[in-house]
């Protein structure tokens, strides 16, 4: 959290595009009107915005859960010691988990009684789980390689090399060369305003009075417009909420980094938990990481979690097209 003073001068910079608890992608519709549009018609995302409408207080339901969330964006409790909590109907506990692990592996045992692959015919699975022709030397690989898995397999000086590829992901071209396939980029708007969408396109565009706020080392484009609107003392930019201390001074969170959403459904607007009626929006079909939170699109409705508090080591791609809570 941090506070800013925002200078009247901004009503004549370069802006980006703001809307109430807005997560859609850019061009889902027509452009927003301007700060001081009025709030009590329903926003372009289909929630119902009305400056009179009182918060009910969420209530945090952990019941018999001995971790996990509590749905109001706090904890039930966090597994540690290597365990992982595991849900069963209102339940939950910390348990110890068996992962398979073919790390460095292309055939061979998982750990768990699976095997993580098998050699092509005439090969034979290595002390060191990788694969190598039966007769020895390179076989019948050449320098284009080949894949065997997730790894490509090349010849270099009569002994072979093995590369295992990023998610396992390796394909043999149309000339029959052997590589990683590159990972593809993945547009996230989640959360944003304004500003890149990580991938060279735009998040969108601020209404005329509003600047594009983008903090150092984030990407989290936020819409400051020079002043509240009329009759607000706090606002919702993306997945940042604008409190307002005077008509130039106001503080700016991030409500995505604490697992919450920013909600003006009610006032006055907060940092909230998605409850059950939140749809995804401008999340992507991949997920989204926030710090330690992974946010998922189930359903069509939003789904937080936060990784540690389930015994996972925090948020990150953990796929071609996907980010998740990784072991």
């Amino acid at each position: 959290m941090r506070t800013i003073v925002l200078a009247l001068a901004f009503a004549s910079a370069a802006c980006a595009r703001t809307s109430p608890l807005d997560y859609r992608a850019p061009g889902d519709a027509a452009a927003e009107e301007g700060p001081d549009a009025s709030l009590a018609e329903a926003d372009a995302a289909g929630f119902p915005v009305d400056a009179g409408a009182s918060c009910v207080g969420c209530v945090p339901e952990c019941h018999g859960a001995l971790c996990g969330p509590d749905g109001c964006g706090g904890s039930c409790g966090a597994c540690t010691d290597s365990r992982m909590c595991m849900v069963y109907g209102d339940q939950a506990s910390c348990n110890i988990v068996d992962i398979p692990d073919c790390t460095g592996r292309e055939c061979g045992g998982d750990g768990l009684g699976g095997l993580c692959g098998v050699c092509p015919a005439s090969w034979r699975c290595g002390v060191d789980d990788l694969c190598k022709p039966a007769g020895g030397g390179c076989g019948s690989v050449g320098a284009s390689g080949i894949c065997i898995g997730g790894f490509v397999v090349t010849c270099h000086g009569g002994s072979l090399v093995h590369t295992q590829c990023q998610f396992d992901a390796c394909e043999t071209d149309g000339s029959g060369n052997a590589a990683c396939t590159p990972l593809p980029c993945i547009p996230d708007c989640f959360g944003m305003a304004c500003g890149d969408d990580g991938c060279g396109g735009s998040c969108g565009t601020c209404a005329a009075g509003a600047v594009c706020l983008v903090p150092p080392n984030s990407r989290l484009g936020r819409c400051i417009p020079a002043g509240p609107p009329p009759g607000q003392t706090s606002v919702c930019t993306g997945g940042s909420l604008i409190e307002w201390r005077s008509g130039t001074s106001a503080t700016v969170s991030d409500c995505l980094a604490k697992g919450l959403v920013c909600d003006d459904s009610c006032q006055p607007a907060a940092c909230r938990a998605p409850g059950d009626a939140r749809p995804c929006g401008a999340l992507p079909a991949a997920g989204h990481c926030a710090g330690d939170y992974a946010f998922e699109c189930v359903g069509g409705k939003i789904t937080i979690h936060h990784c540690r508090d389930w015994g996972y080591g925090g948020c990150r791609r953990v796929g071609l097209e996907k980010f998740d809570c990784w072991p």
